[in-house]
Parts: C-alpha cells; structure tokens; sequence
C-alpha cells in the first residue's frame, strides 16, 4: 500500500513539471498593449490658445479652442499626425489652423508615456468681420510635450505647446484706429497653449 501512494504522489510531480519544462508565461498585466497592434488613433481636445502680435503695447489674446486629430504610428515610438483647430474669443476674434505633427514617445509600450512633439502648418487669427484677404492662414510652427495615459483602445492626455506664426504684410487696416483683431491679423505672433483630450486607438 505503502508503494502505491509513493508511486502515485512521483506521478503527480512528474506531471506538474516534466524535466526541461519551463514554467509558464505570466499572464501580462490587463493594461498592457501590445503599441504596434492599433496603429491608428484619433483625438479630440479642449484647450486655451494664447496669441501675441510682436507688436508695441499689444496684448494677448487667449482663444478657446477645439482640436481633432488623426494619428498614425509608423514604429513603435514615433507617430505622424495631421490637426484641424478652430476657436474664439471675445468679440469678433477667432483663429483656426493645421498642422502635420510629428511625435517621438518615451516608454511607448507602457500605459503612462510621455512624449515631445513638433509640427508646421498654416494659422488664420484676426476679426470675423474683416475680409477674409486679411484673415488668410500663414506659415506657424510648434513645439510642445504631453503625457498619456492609455486604456487598450482608448486614451486620455494633456499638452502644453510653445506656437510662432508668421507676419501678413497684405493685411490692411479697416480703421484709422488700430485695433486688436488688424494686430492679429498682420503681425507676427508668439504664444502658447495647453489642452486636455482623450483618444481611441484602432
């Protein structure tokens, strides 16, 4: 009887862990992604713009804005992307652009990644009212940072951006007094921004 449950319990082991077998895999973490499986993502932000004509005495002008971005990851740490933007202020001001951005992320196969950006696209700023000749995109540029957090398919994630858009020597004013919304539209600009968006991968 004695030999019977020695024999039974060697089976046991030698089941559980065959010589040479290695244990099993661990089974990842539920919020780990494979970064390369969705390649395609698209965001939709919130978010303050802040634009100053290079001018004496003008101020700032602060826009709320909406963005919507597509996103395509081409190796597992760097994306392209192309921005639509639009927004207002008080008053008649308003501004609208796009960019082509690029983006290279730190510890992109980790839910929370950080990640630099830079982009070139076109900026309208100035008064609705004024004709839209005066209002016409210029070349800009942008360089900023964000962090994410990301859920397998969906994400959420905040920028901070430094902007510089160029001058429009075509602009003319439509008063004799100069105003804001002519300052906008024909000075160069420097400013800043800070968004808040969330995302969907697929």
């Amino acid at each position: 009887m004695r030999v019977l449950v020695v024999l039974v319990a060697l089976g046991r082991v030698a089941y559980a862990q065959a010589p040479g077998e290695l244990p099993p895999a661990p089974t990842p973490a539920s919020d780990a992604v494979p970064v390369m499986a969705d390649p395609w993502a698209v965001d939709l932000a919130i978010g303050s713009l802040g634009l100053q004509p290079r001018a004496t005495s003008a101020d700032n002008t602060s826009f709320g804005v909406l963005e919507l971005q597509g996103r395509y990851r081409i190796r597992p740490a760097i994306e392209v992307g192309l921005m639509l933007f639009g927004g207002g202020s008080s008053g008649n001001l308003a501004t609208s652009g796009l960019f082509a951005d690029f983006r290279y992320r730190f510890m992109a196969d980790r839910p929370w990644n950080l990640y630099a950006l830079a982009g070139l696209g076109v900026v309208a700023a100035g008064d609705k009212t004024d004709p839209s000749a005066d209002q016409k995109g210029r070349g800009a540029f942008r360089v900023g940072a964000g962090i994410e957090r990301r859920f397998r398919h969906f994400a959420v994630q905040a920028e901070v951006r430094v902007v510089g858009v160029a001058s429009n020597s075509s602009a003319e004013m439509q008063s004799f007094v100069i105003t804001q919304g002519w300052l906008l539209e024909s000075a160069k600009l420097g400013g800043g921004s800070l968004t808040l968006g969330a995302g969907y991968y697929f």
